[in-house]
């Protein structure tokens, strides 16, 4: 049985503290451990310069930015709305047009616009 080491708990613990040659912690890694601690240097290294890059130039990301949101948006300006509710609610191509457009052409409108527009024969209408 090996003595009670607080300095080797510690070490083994702690991936980032390299253990001492000889200790318990010395152990073979598994890949699996090898294949993280690589996408964590890899991924560290990548975001630090990074930070550093925005450190340096903040001015060029922030016309970074509105390059990239003026591109992204410019394809709102093609966009045209549609009121017409047979456009809107009947899916196009579908049986349903088709017969809409056949009761259109073989009736009338069921409903008529009138206006009736009442004027006094005499005087203000806000007096009577």
């Amino acid at each position: 049985q090996l003595p009670h080491n607080p300095a080797s708990t510690i070490e083994m613990c702690n991936p980032t503290v390299e253990p001492n040659k000889g200790s318990v912690a010395m152990v073979e890694r598994t890949a699996l451990e090898k294949l993280s601690d690589m996408v964590d240097s890899a991924m560290s290294s990548a975001f630090g310069n990074l930070g550093e890059s925005l450190a340096l130039r903040p001015c060029f990301y922030i016309v970074l930015a509105f390059v990239i949101v003026a591109g992204c948006g410019s394809g709102f300006a093609g966009f045209a709305t549609e009121s017409r509710a047979d456009k809107l609610w009947i899916p196009q191509g579908t049986e349903a047009q088709s017969a809409q457009a056949n009761y259109n052409s073989n009736y009338d409108k069921p409903f008529r616009f009138d206006y009736l527009i009442g004027t006094p024969a005499s005087g203000d209408m806000l007096d009577k």
